[in-house]
């Protein structure tokens, strides 16, 4: 939980990243305090996402060709799929 929370990955938890008191009571109530762990997760999730979209995006373009998936697949030693004929064969099927 701690590590969810401490969103600059310093060690150390700021004042900004633990509030949560939506209704300014002074106090975290059950709600609160799992509405903010949710949304963290959320941002956790899309950092990863983020993350190995950029993996896969060998030349920064923003996009992800069939070249650069077929070199993530080598990498992971499957040298032998053809990405370029699957992806394709699945535009016919659409």
């Amino acid at each position: 939980m701690f590590k969810t929370i401490d969103i600059e990955n310093i060690g150390q938890i700021t004042f900004e990243e633990l509030k949560a008191d939506v209704d300014n009571s002074g106090t975290i109530d059950y709600g609160e305090f799992v509405a903010t762990t949710l949304n963290l997760n959320k941002v956790d999730r899309e950092d990863h996402l983020i993350a190995a979209f950029a993996y896969f995006d060998i030349d920064g373009s923003g996009f992800i060709t069939p070249h650069e998936l077929q070199q993530a697949c080598e990498e992971f030693g499957l040298e032998d799929v053809h990405l370029e004929d699957l992806i394709e064969m699945s535009i016919r099927i659409m």
